[in-house]
């Protein structure tokens, strides 16, 4: 089986982050969380991958222990990442 270990969740978690961090009001209020959102849907999508396909069978994680230590300092890092809040000019139109 090619993957779907998880029905391909992945795909739908990545998307809901994604939403999140890339919603406008989100972004207006918290920025940095935000980005956290954003960070985490790339890291999360390639992490529950690599596991779907290590439990599908279509390929395998060698070391289960500095597979699952490199995921954690990944997630470490991205939570403790320093954010700087860049602002932009931006212009409200009427009716919207």
């Amino acid at each position: 089986m090619s993957g779907g270990h998880w029905d391909y969740s992945h795909f739908r978690i990545r998307d809901g982050l994604e939403n999140v961090g890339e919603d406008g009001n989100i972004i207006l209020r918290f920025p940095k969380l935000a980005q956290v959102f954003r960070d985490l849907a790339g890291f999360m999508d390639d992490t529950i991958n690599d596991l779907d396909y290590d439990l599908s069978g279509d390929t395998e994680i060698e070391n289960d222990k500095d597979f699952e230590e490199k995921a954690i300092r990944e997630l470490l890092k991205i939570l403790s990442k320093k954010h700087r809040v860049l602002v932009y000019d931006i212009k409200i139109e009427e009716g919207e």
